[in-house]
């Protein structure tokens, strides 16, 4: 029974009225009426706890009532018969307080747990003495399982959150440590000082223990093992100092290092057998008793060995060991590490090459993959080397007329004469500087530059300078991603919210404005207990008093005021936020509206609901991100959904994909065929929106957005378990290029090779090409876009699908002015 429910054999609520006139016979039987039609079980005890009364309910529920016979509560009632009343008896209250009571309890009934609320009524009394209580048994069990189901899922929300937000953050902590360690190694003046940077870089991403070998002319040899107790323990235990030892090729084919380092390929020891046998290899001629002793020192831990290998050269190999659990996860980081060691190393070791002679110094500048141009001081360039030849399309005998400042757009020229001055005033080189670069080959690039002044004598500068727009395209992927995240969070049935440790909000999201009314700037930096609606309930003074960190999580039913319309009955849960010392820096809630009962039984299903079309939601935005970058207009997305779902569904008619096309296949293909452009959003914007045809150069670059769409959704299927529409989006994005002849792209897959998700979505992506208007082209009218795919059947297209597509043009072709979104 709710708290606010009237109990209908409460005598002061009674109407009397209602009986006015009527004889006590028809008032009894009226009374009667409505005790035996209550649905919950009640029952009437005297003083002594006999059962004077119950209803048909009542009966129900304990069959082992008898009537007419004294049968006592507390043999009958609880799940096991006593011989004495309840100690916790609600009864017994009501009759000493002469008081309502009212209680909570749970048992278990055929194999489940039932869950009730008891409450005792006195009814009358004589001489100010109770004499009988009446007892209302409540089934409250399907309440209380949506409650508890309702905390659970907000707390699967809450963990799922966390974790997202756990692992970019350790994502980012692992870009930031790789970010420092380039830019460190960048600025080292030695070798010794790079290798440091590097190790140091290792170390912060796990690594245990790290080794560099280098090649010097022909051999390879041990420079650095760090850390210094491991080479110390590892001299003692071969006595022998092992920095500088050689490893010749030819004479050690089998030794790690120099096997890693001629495949070029990583190679990795895992588990003591393995790890002994990387020792075994190190030092064959050494017993196996100081083998285990220093496999020893690596208990738990896997080695992997990286070449340090560049474009034009191997310089050697490196080594780590790793625990076993992270190992996996950062394979990548230590690989992109080791890479840039690499770069670096070379870069080294072509630096004190340069010292030594002219003629070496010009031959290793030509083969650098770094811009190196000796300007005079006016800025006339005197020397360029065969990078920034390719790089500009300048010719060699114009890069040594041209004026280096007009390389730069105009906006980028006074800032690069500053540096320049700078840097030849004080004798010393500048910090790297990123700019624009204007190229006649490449349109513009986007270069890491560094100056350094050379002698008095030569009266000039000289420039370093790295192409870095690959770079600086990952970086607006990630900068695109990271915005897609924000995004999620702004959903609209859930008030996510966070606020600092006294309180104070500081940030409100869409949900939030939604339930509440409240937009972001009329709540940040105002405390919640401003929402909070003031009912002198213990729920209020509880939420007021609360310590913030007091508790991992909290959850509780309240009243928040709503912007201009009273109260909202909300579901409030929050949890303390904390840094990677474990201490509380935050606080984060969650809250919806919890307001009518029958509300509250229909929730679970608009949440089961709204998780079903998370899926399509982050799909959908995830692909619109594509699709803003490519400036299409219209809702093309929408479209090709539905012009997928009607050839799906056609095809399924057909003998040949009868058994094949399921309804769970078709909504899959629908909510994942919006992925097959996603791949854009590695595509430079210069090539993207170019208002004419691409070039050569230009459309084998932007071809790559198929490769890049389908390894970005294959890396995220990787972490769906169980059946998942991701599969058939990587399907549409690595292929639906491909043609059914074998001359499209990536691949070059030919007929039944070509996925069929990918086949009919090729059909639909190309019509809607056709009819919608491009900044290259006009749109073509429904029939000749028609004619189009047809005389495209057997040569582009898979001819079931064209035939399907043909049987339902008319229907596809009423689509276009429809707004579907």
């Amino acid at each position: 029974m709710g708290k606010d429910s009237k109990n209908p054999f409460d005598t002061r609520s009674i109407d009397n009225s209602m009986f006015q006139g009527a004889s006590p016979h028809a008032e009894a039987d009226v009374s009667r009426a409505v005790f035996d039609a209550n649905p919950n079980a009640v029952f009437v005890l005297n003083r002594n706890f006999q059962i004077l009364d119950c209803n048909a309910a009542f009966r129900d529920a304990f069959p082992a009532y008898e009537s007419g016979k004294k049968q006592y509560c507390y043999r009958l009632v609880p799940p096991d018969e006593r011989e004495t009343p309840c100690p916790d008896c609600l009864a017994r209250k009501s009759f000493l307080a002469g008081q309502e009571s009212t209680c909570e309890f749970e048992e278990e009934r055929n194999g489940a747990v039932m869950h009730y609320r008891k409450k005792a009524i006195p009814l009358g009394k004589a001489r100010g003495v109770v004499e009988t209580v009446m007892i209302v048994m409540e089934d409250i069990t399907e309440r209380v399982t949506s409650e508890q189901e309702l905390r659970h899922r907000a707390d699967e929300l809450e963990t799922a959150i966390n974790r997202r937000n756990e692992e970019q953050q350790e994502k980012e902590r692992k870009l930031t440590v790789l970010v420092n360690t380039v830019y460190g190694i960048k600025g080292a003046h030695d070798m010794r000082e790079s290798v440091d940077k590097i190790v140091c870089g290792f170390k912060e991403l796990g690594a245990r223990t790290t080794a560099f070998a280098l090649f010097e002319d022909e051999d390879m040899y041990i420079f650095k093992i760090h850390p210094p107790d491991i080479l110390q323990k590892l001299n003692s235990i071969f006595r022998i100092a092992i920095p500088g030892i050689h490893m010749r090729p030819r004479k050690n084919p089998g030794n790690p290092f120099v096997q890693t380092a001629l495949i070029g390929k990583p190679t990795f020891y895992r588990g003591e057998r393995e790890v002994f046998g990387f020792f075994k290899q190190c030092f064959p001629a050494a017993f196996d008793n100081e083998i285990a002793e220093a496999a020893y020192l690596f208990n738990g831990q896997s080695q992997a060995i990286f070449p340090l290998k560049t474009q034009d050269a191997t310089v050697g190999a490196i080594a780590i060991s790793v625990d076993d659990a992270p190992f996996e996860e950062n394979f990548e980081y230590f690989s992109f590490l080791a890479n840039s060691a690499a770069v670096e190393i070379s870069r080294q070791r072509n630096s004190e090459k340069l010292l030594k002679s002219e003629l070496k110094y010009r031959n290793l500048v030509e083969s650098s993959r770094d811009m190196i141009i000796l300007c005079n001081n006016d800025g006339r360039i005197k020397y360029s080397n065969r990078i920034f030849h390719e790089l500009t399309g300048l010719s060699t005998k114009r890069g040594k007329a041209i004026d280096l400042y007009s390389l730069f757009p105009q906006t980028h020229r006074e800032r690069v004469k500053a540096v320049i001055s700078a840097s030849v005033q004080h004798g010393s080189p500048t910090e790297p500087l990123e700019l624009r670069m204007k190229t006649q080959s490449r349109g513009e690039l986007w270069i890491e530059m560094m100056v350094n002044s050379v002698s008095r004598e030569m009266q000039g500068f000289q420039i370093v300078a790295r192409d870095i727009t690959r770079r600086k395209s990952l970086e607006t992927l990630v900068g695109n991603l990271s915005a897609f995240q924000e995004k999620i969070l702004q959903n609209d049935f859930i008030g996510i919210i966070t606020t600092d440790l006294s309180g104070k909000i500081t940030s409100w999201n869409t949900g939030a404005s939604l339930i509440l009314g409240y937009g972001a700037s009329e709540t940040l930096d105002k405390n919640i207990a401003e929402f909070v609606i003031n009912d002198d309930s213990p729920v209020y003074h509880e939420f007021i008093s609360r310590d913030p960190l007091s508790a991992a999580q909290r959850n509780r039913e309240m009243k928040m005021r709503k912007k201009g319309e009273g109260a909202v009955d909300i579901m409030y849960i929050e949890s303390a936020m904390k840094d990677e010392k474990d201490r509380p820096i935050a606080v984060i809630a969650f809250f919806f509206d919890n307001g009518e009962k029958a509300r509250l039984e229909e929730k679970w299903r608009d949440l089961t609901f709204r998780l079903q079309q998370a899926q399509l939601i982050t799909i959908v935005s995830l692909a619109k991100l594509a699709e803003y970058r490519d400036i299409e207009t219209g809702h093309h997305l929408e479209r090709i959904m539905k012009y997928t779902e009607i050839l799906a569904h056609e095809l399924s008619l057909t003998d040949e994909y009868h058994n094949y096309i399921s309804e769970d296949y078709i909504v899959d293909l629908v909510n994942s065929c919006p992925l097959h452009d996603i791949g854009k959003v590695g595509i430079p914007d210069v090539i993207l929106h170019k208002p004419a045809r691409l070039t050569p150069e230009e459309f084998e670059i932007i071809k790559r957005h198929s490769v890049i769409g389908g390894d970005t959704i294959a890396e995220a299927e990787k972490k769906v378990r169980g059946r998942s529409y991701l599969n058939l989006g990587k399907e549409i994005a690595y292929y639906h290029h491909e043609k059914w002849d074998g001359t499209g792209y990536p691949q070059g897959l030919k007929g039944k090779d070509i996925p069929l998700s990918a086949r009919i979505v090729a059909v639909s992506d190309v019509y809607d090409a056709l009819i919608s208007k491009r900044p290259y082209k006009e749109a073509f009218p429904h029939e000749t876009a028609v004619g189009i795919i047809r005389e495209s059947s057997g040569t582009h297209f898979d001819t079931a699908v064209v035939d399907a597509f043909c049987k339902r043009e008319d229907e596809i072709a009423l689509l276009k002015g429809v707004n579907l979104q």
